[in-house]
């Protein structure tokens, strides 16, 4: 087996970086994995020596190594492990990692309505309201709500719809793309 190759392992803000010395070996011979954080470089160095004419040479010196290698990394950070890439370059193995985006606490602004605007609590109500009593024609009920498409389309995926009322609404998500449209 050949010795591991040398490598880097840099971390910034959003990726990590894996560089590894791969002199003498040929992309077609190397295979990357990741898998539960754990990212594996395996490859081979072949020996690609000329022979003469019958096959057969004879050594003066033999300094250099060929055979298989295989690097393992237990990664310092999660890890997107869809969204990997790598690159090969005069004898250097690049591959970037992108990280997994953890929970960052944040400050979250709360909007208010402008004198006069219904929240989105209340544009729900009244849909809901409307909805239930079904006096109205669905081209009736966007008219007089002042529904868009956005507006029906929000509620419907919030709210548990009888079969009666899914119907509806989606009578009402026609008539608001229509009257958008």
């Amino acid at each position: 087996m050949l010795r591991p190759p040398s490598a880097d392992i840099l971390e910034t803000r959003t990726e990590l970086r894996v560089v590894l010395e791969l002199a003498g070996v040929s992309p077609d011979n190397i295979e990357i994995q990741l898998a539960n954080n754990v990212l594996t470089i395996t490859g081979v160095k072949k020996d690609e020596e000329a022979r003469d004419d019958d096959g057969e040479f004879r050594w003066h010196i033999s300094e250099r190594r060929f055979g298989s290698f295989s690097r393992s990394f237990v990664l310092p950070s999660p890890v997107e492990e869809e969204d990997v890439t790598a690159s090969f370059s005069e004898g250097i193995l690049r591959i970037v990692i992108l990280k997994k985006v953890t929970a960052r606490p944040r400050s979250i602004g709360i909007e208010t309505p402008a004198t006069g605007e219904e929240s989105d609590f209340e544009v729900d109500d009244r849909l809901l309201a409307e909805l239930r009593s079904a006096e109205e024609s669905p081209k009736a009920i966007v008219g007089l709500l002042d529904l868009t498409f956005a507006d029906i389309e929000a509620f419907v995926e919030t709210e548990d719809l009888t079969p009666d009322e899914a119907k509806l609404a989606e009578e009402l998500r026609s008539a608001a793309e229509f009257r958008q449209g």
